[in-house]
């Protein structure tokens, strides 16, 4: 499981599962693969449980209760690992260890490097050629950051979590209280009910970009700043329009007015809150849309790119925040249980919007070719198209455009380096088991639709009764 994570991150023609339209598509396919194993195991457990993160994040309702919140003893163990190094050492996955690497386990002399098709036997790419070995040298485990902690870590405070690295060109390198202020969690079930609404979230790639870090924000401590924006600043410029008589007046507000028009042209998250910003993702904002266009004839949609809803970003929030082995991109499915039930929550939301957009006629608006339109105005934040992310980690063009990876679009193979087969059942006369090359990211949106999909979740269950 791990390295069906590592091989797509590592991909050489760029991350083939995260920060653009195969985001969702990809991790559906890793997420079915372990329920499926899971209940190889044990069928009565019926399905892998999700995580509803905003029950554990700030003022949830599950929030730091002894008895209920998931980081206790009794489900996943501590937030902030209280072992050495910030290992887990409490709740059900205490002590999990690292697997360690070796060639005969998960190199190209392993099984893993060949796959059995319809019509024989593949090579995997990813292993035979080996793109992932162990970082630090004298570290065997699998992992893709420097650490050879032997447990699954995790590590709030992580500086490299909290400042992100540089992923976003928005982002300071360091956040010294965290993101938002906060090492907490920061999210809400109004934020996932705004992702999952298709009139606030029109297309396939507005919902990536509501639930994937793609603005930042961060609300001033008080509001003074508006206040002279709003009140001092016209009464300058227009004092400083008719003469005045020394030239050293001048110069002051000269001064001022530039330091206030700083305030009022800078993005958010400049505005009094640059060591603390919070990262969002962001919908339209529709029914206010609707209403201003009464009687006036600029279009609906042209309008709508600059009235945005933000809410707190669902994916890679508990990546960089838990830090260590969440952070990890590539091996962050070590940390099994946080891992899976999150994404499974970030599936969830998913379904929802496409159960309640129904866009099966237009293929989920899922981009078949690399267009320009995602929805709104640039930045487009982190996901595609011209992706933030591939810009930084993998390429970038002499004209600054970085076109989406290959094998992310409609009908290209998910992770074809080591892709998927075999996790559908369908009537013999149906082709369902991924062919000769492994699923395409077609034939997830067709297999998992709402009405066709092997599995559900409790939030969906009145729409099938």
């Amino acid at each position: 499981m791990v390295m069906l994570h590592v091989c797509a991150v590592l991909d050489p023609r760029c991350d083939q599962g995260h920060f653009g339209p195969q985001f969702m598509t990809f991790h559906r396919l890793v997420l079915l693969k372990y329920e499926l194993a899971l209940l190889a195991v044990d069928s009565s457990i019926e399905a892998m449980p999700y995580w509803n993160m905003a029950f554990d994040a700030v003022g949830g309702k599950y929030y730091q209760d002894p008895a209920k919140s998931i980081f206790t003893d009794k489900y996943i163990g501590s937030y902030q690992g209280t072992g050495k190094n910030q290992s887990v050492v409490d709740g059900l996955f205490a002590y999990w260890p690292i697997a360690e690497y070796t060639r005969e386990r998960f190199g190209n002399i392993s099984s893993m490097s060949t796959q059995k098709t319809r019509h024989g036997t593949m090579v995997n790419r990813c292993i035979q050629e080996e793109w992932f070995k162990p970082k630090q040298a004298g570290c065997s485990l699998l992992r893709n950051h420097d650490d050879c902690t032997p447990f699954v870590a995790r590590e709030p405070k992580d500086r490299t979590g909290q400042s992100n690295g540089g992923l976003h060109p928005l982002i300071p390198m360091h956040a010294p209280h965290g993101m938002g202020g906060t090492f907490e969690l920061v999210y809400t079930e109004a934020d996932f009910e705004a992702c999952a609404d298709p009139e606030r979230v029109a297309t396939w790639m507005d919902w990536q970009n509501c639930v994937e870090l793609s603005a930042v924000r961060c609300a001033p401590k008080d509001s003074w700043h508006r206040t002279l924006v709003a009140q001092v600043l016209p009464a300058l410029l227009a004092k400083l329009r008719v003469k005045v008589n020394e030239a050293s007046d001048a110069d002051v507000l000269k001064q001022m007015i530039y330091y206030l028009d700083q305030i009022q042209t800078a993005p958010d998250w400049q505005k009094n809150c640059s060591e603390s910003p919070m990262l969002v993702g962001y919908y339209n904002i529709l029914k206010q849309r609707k209403s201003s266009l009464r009687g006036n004839t600029t279009s609906a949609r042209d309008v709508s790119q600059h009235l945005r809803g933000f809410v707190n970003f669902f994916h890679s929030q508990a990546h960089f925040k838990m830090g260590r082995d969440m952070l990890d991109v590539a091996t962050s499915p070590n940390d099994a249980a946080a891992f899976a039930g999150y994404h499974a929550d970030i599936d969830r939301n998913n379904m929802h919007w496409m159960r309640q957009s129904q866009l099966q006629h237009k293929n989920w608006t899922f981009p078949a070719a690399e267009s320009t339109d995602s929805g709104g105005d640039s930045p487009y934040g982190a996901s595609g198209p011209y992706s933030t992310y591939d810009k930084v980690t993998c390429w970038a063009s002499a004209d600054g455009h970085a076109p989406w990876s290959s094998g992310t679009l409609y009908n290209d193979v998910v992770n074809a380096g080591f892709p998927f087969f075999n996790l559908f059942h369908c009537a013999d006369d149906v082709s369902c088991d991924g062919g000769d090359n492994g699923y395409t990211h077609a034939e997830v949106l067709y297999w998992t639709a709402p009405e066709r999909a092997p599995y559900t979740y409790d939030t969906l269950e009145h729409s099938y009764c």
